[in-house]
């Protein structure tokens, strides 16, 4: 865990496991690990990392660990050959993944990037509803602390 290409490597080892795997139809991976996962973390340590404060930068490192962390623990209770099972497992893993009492501790202009790395589709198109949930989930967490993100933000402000 802790780099892009994990996502890339677990696509490779369900297609070693399941090759020859009736139990899998037609063997295809999840989605999740190219089309989500891999994407995502590219696009966010390649345009988002660099500009982002080293409070950010320090965040979106530790969370890369943890989403890959919880989705190695995800996939022992989880079905990979359901493609709908995983993702709903993943998604499920984002909101702890990211840790709102540290996302608390990040400037608006951090979270502001963090927001709008994700494509267009993500927040409106078909499916968006799991990541408007996701939203929602950490900016009602009770380790949610507005008062520490203005304290962040005035430091990086004025």
């Amino acid at each position: 865990p802790g780099s892009c290409e994990y996502y890339k490597k677990r696509q490779e080892s369900f297609i070693k496991r399941f090759k020859n795997c009736k139990g899998c139809g037609s063997y295809s991976p999840p989605d999740y690990y190219l089309n989500y996962g891999y994407k995502y973390c590219t696009q966010f340590i390649e345009d988002t990392y660099s500009k982002m404060t080293p409070k950010g930068q320090e965040w979106l490192q530790n969370t890369l660990v943890r989403l890959q962390t919880n989705m190695e623990e995800g996939l022992t209770y989880t079905n990979e050959c359901d493609n709908m099972a995983m993702r709903q497992m993943a998604f499920d893993s984002h909101v702890p993944a990211y840790n709102p009492k540290e996302i608390s501790n990040l400037p608006l202009s951090d979270l502001s990037k963090i927001g709008i790395t994700p494509d267009h589709e993500e927040w409106w198109g078909e499916g968006s509803g799991m990541t408007w949930q996701q939203l929602i989930d950490i900016g009602t967490s009770k380790d949610m602390d507005y008062g520490k993100i203005w304290d962040a933000t005035k430091d990086d402000w004025f």
